[in-house]
């Protein structure tokens, strides 16, 4: 399962500016379920440099950040969610990355975010139940 995520990004995506604008301090204020969740399941937090990490790893444009062509050899079925007004993950980017798995199937959840699995729990859960059925 991928939730709000491109296959790559291309230096011209207007993504990439936005995810370099991400610090610790912005992350903690946007999304502070996840810095909690984090600060309270890791044994060692560490979440500056956690965060200097994921988006070191979200620019990286080499084969240890984006998958890229690797998503062709994934041998699975993936399903691959957006939130419809998820601005970090385009309608483009999913449909690119869908194309590009051999058994992939999307689930875009109305009304949601880039934190679709929050946004809207019921819709998201009940779509990945029907996934895995």
């Amino acid at each position: 399962m991928a939730i709000g995520a491109q296959g790559d990004l291309p230096e011209d995506d207007p993504v990439r500016g936005i995810l370099a604008k991400v610090t610790p301090e912005s992350w903690r204020e946007r999304f502070p379920s996840t810095y909690d969740s984090y600060q309270r399941l890791n044994p060692a937090p560490n979440f500056d440099a956690f965060a200097r990490a994921v988006v070191a790893m979200w620019l990286d444009a080499g084969p240890s950040g984006h998958p890229n062509d690797a998503v062709e050899r994934i041998g699975c079925k993936v399903l691959i969610v957006r939130g419809e007004n998820d601005h970090l993950a385009p309608r483009d980017a999913i449909d690119r990355l869908a194309k590009r798995i051999p058994d992939a199937r999307v689930l875009e959840i109305p009304g949601a975010g880039h934190v679709a699995f929050q946004d809207q729990p019921e819709l998201f859960l009940r779509g990945v139940g029907e996934f895995l059925a």
